[in-house]
C-alpha cells in the first residue's frame, strides 16, 4: 500500500521542524506572520488527507453502509482537525493586523 510518497514524507518533517522551531524559539517568534508557513500547510495538509482517507476506507470501506461515499473527498477526524488548525492560524493574520492597528494609535 502506497499511500504516501517521499514529497509527504518530508511535509511532514518540515512540519515537525518547524514546531521544534517554535517551541526552542518562541520568543522570537511573537511577530510571526503565519503566511509564510501557508505553503507548507498545504503540503502537509495533502500528505494527512492521504493517510486520514487511507485510514477511513480500511476502516468502513467495506461496510455497504457508506458505499455511496465520495472516496476522492472523504477524510477522517484528524484530518478535520487538522484543517481546524490551518483555519485558525489564517485567522491569526487578520488579528495580528488589527492589533498592529491598535499600537498605532489606529482604531
Amino acid at each position: 500500500m502506497h499511500v504516501l510518497d517521499s514529497k509527504d514524507v518530508i511535509a511532514i518533517q518540515e512540519l515537525r521542524q518547524h514546531r521544534n522551531d517554535i517551541a526552542h524559539d518562541l520568543p522570537k517568534l511573537i511577530t510571526f506572520d503565519p503566511s509564510e508557513k501557508t505553503g507548507l500547510l498545504k503540503k502537509v495538509d495533502t500528505a494527512l488527507f492521504k493517510l486520514s482517507n487511507h485510514d477511513e476506507y480500511i476502516e468502513i470501506g467495506a461496510d455497504p453502509e457508506f458505499k455511496n461515499v465520495d472516496w476522492d473527498t472523504a477524510y477522517g477526524r484528524e484530518n478535520a482537525l487538522f484543517k481546524q488548525i490551518v483555519e485558525n492560524v489564517e485567522s491569526l493574520k487578520f488579528i495580528s493586523a488589527s492589533d498592529n492597528n491598535c499600537f498605532q494609535g489606529t482604531p
